[in-house]
C-alpha cells in the first residue's frame, strides 16, 4: 500500500484552489468560469473524470464546473457518476445521464441547467477552455445567451497550476512512488521469451496492489528495435537476451499523475549499451543538478539536448514537463519556452537518444523545484 495520507487530501487541495479562484478573476478579466476539462474539475472540485471506461458511462461529458463571482461554485455532475467527498463550499447538482424509459439524454439536461444559471449573468464575461468545452454547449450558450461574453482562460488556468501546494506535492509523491514500484517490477520480471504485454501485466498488477485500487496508466513498453521508436503501447513481441527494454509509466492516483522512464537490458547489457545508458544517466543527473529557481525551461532543454547529442542521435521530443492534475503541464521543457522555473513547481526531466533501427535509451525522473535546487521524488534511479 502507498504511504498513508488523509483520504480527503484531494478534497482539501481542491477546496483551497476554489477559495483562491475569485481572486484570479480580475487578472483574467472575467466575472466567472465555466470549466469542463478533466484537469480543471480535479483541480478545483476534486472530481476524477473516468478514464478507462471513456469520458463517462452514459454522458458524453460527465462534469461541468461553474464558478461565478459572488455565488457558491457549482459542479454539475452526471447522475451516474459519484463525488463522495466534495469540498464543503461546492454545490453538487446532478443532471440526467442514465435513462431506461427513453433514449440517453446526452448533454441536454446539463445544457438546460447551465442556461438557467447563466441567465442571471446574461451580460457577464466568463472564462472557458475552448478546446475542452463541448460544441453542443457553446452552440446553446451562443443561441440562448447572446450577450454572454466568453474569454479563453486556458492559459490563465495553466499558469495557476504551475506552483503546487503542500497537499498537491504529497499527492504527486504518492503517484511517483507507484512508478517506482512499476519500474522495479519491470526490471525484476523481464526475461527472454516474455512478451511486452505479459511484462506490462505484471507491472500494472504490482502498481494496483500497492495502491489498493484501480489505477489508470499510460504506458510505453518497448523492447529491442522498438525502443528506437520513442514510445508505444506494449505488443506481443517477445523479448530476447541482451535486448534493451524501455518502460515509461504515467499513472493517475487520486487525481494526480506520476511519471518515470527507465531503459535496461534483459540480462547483461553489452559494453555499447552500458556506455549509452550510463551517458544518458549522467545527462539526467547533470540536468537535475542545474535545476534552480530562475533557470529558463529553454536553457535546461538546450543543455540536455546538447549533452545527449554527444552520445548519439539526440531526442526530438521535449526534455521534460510539469506534472499535476494533467500529465503534461507547464513548464514544458522545450526550446521555445522561456518560462523561468519557480520554487514549488514539480517537473519531469527525460533525456534520450534513439538509433533508428537499432535501439533507443531514455531515462526520466520527477523532482520538485526548491529554493536551493531539486528535491527528487523518483526513487528507482537505475544506475548501470
Amino acid at each position: 500500500m502507498t504511504d498513508a495520507f488523509p483520504p480527503n487530501l484531494l478534497t482539501k487541495s481542491a477546496a483551497q484552489h476554489l477559495h483562491e479562484l475569485p481572486g484570479h478573476s480580475k487578472d483574467a478579466g472575467v466575472d466567472g468560469w465555466l470549466l469542463f476539462s478533466a484537469a480543471s474539475v480535479a483541480y478545483l472540485a476534486g472530481y476524477e473524470t473516468p478514464i478507462e471506461s471513456g469520458p463517462a458511462a452514459y454522458a458524453p461529458h460527465p462534469a461541468a464546473l461553474l464558478c461565478m463571482n459572488g455565488e457558491p461554485p457549482e459542479l454539475f455532475l452526471a447522475d451516474a457518476e459519484r463525488l463522495p467527498d466534495p469540498p464543503t463550499s461546492l454545490l453538487v447538482t446532478p443532471f440526467a445521464s442514465y435513462t431506461i424509459d427513453r433514449p440517453l439524454p446526452g448533454l441536454s439536461g446539463l445544457i438546460e441547467l447551465l442556461l438557467a444559471r447563466l441567465r442571471r449573468h446574461a451580460g457577464a464575461t466568463i472564462g472557458i477552455e475552448p478546446d475542452e468545452t463541448p460544441a453542443a454547449v457553446l452552440t446553446a450558450l451562443m443561441a440562448g445567451l447572446p450577450g454572454l461574453q466568453k474569454v479563453d482562460a486556458s492559459g490563465a488556468l495553466r499558469h495557476l497550476r504551475t506552483i503546487k501546494t503542500l497537499e498537491e506535492r504529497a499527492l504527486l509523491r504518492a503517484a511517483v512512488r507507484l512508478t517506482d514500484t512499476g519500474q522495479q517490477t519491470a526490471k525484476r520480471m523481464a526475461r527472454p521469451g516474455m512478451t511486452e504485454i505479459e511484462l506490462y501485466g505484471e507491472i500494472h498488477k504490482s502498481m494496483e496492489m500497492m495502491a489498493g485500487t484501480r489505477v489508470p496508466i499510460l504506458p510505453d513498453v518497448l523492447s529491442g528495435t522498438r525502443t528506437a521508436e520513442v514510445g508505444g503501447p506494449p505488443s506481443d513481441r517477445a523479448m530476447a537476451e541482451g535486448e534493451l527494454v524501455l518502460i515509461d509509466l504515467v499513472p493517475r492516483l487520486h487525481g494526480y499523475w506520476g511519471d518515470s522512464c527507465n531503459t535496461f537490458a534483459v540480462g547483461e547489457p553489452s559494453s555499447v549499451q552500458r556506455v549509452i545508458m550510463g551517458g544518458i544517466e549522467r545527462v539526467l543527473a547533470g540536468a537535475i543538478a542545474m535545476v534552480r529557481p530562475g533557470l529558463l525551461a529553454s536553457e535546461l532543454h538546450g543543455w540536455m539536448h546538447a549533452e545527449a547529442a554527444k552520445i548519439g542521435p539526440a531526442f526530438a521530443h521535449h526534455a521534460g514537463h510539469g506534472l499535476g492534475v494533467a500529465w503534461h503541464e507547464e513548464p514544458r521543457i522545450t526550446s521555445y519556452n522561456d518560462m523561468p522555473l519557480e520554487a514549488g513547481m514539480v517537473i519531469a526531466l527525460e533525456p534520450g537518444v534513439y538509433f533508428p533501427g537499432e535501439f533507443g535509451v531514455r531515462k526520466e525522473a520527477i523532482m520538485e523545484v526548491t529554493s536551493t535546487g531539486a528535491d527528487v521524488y523518483t526513487g528507482w534511479f537505475d544506475r548501470q
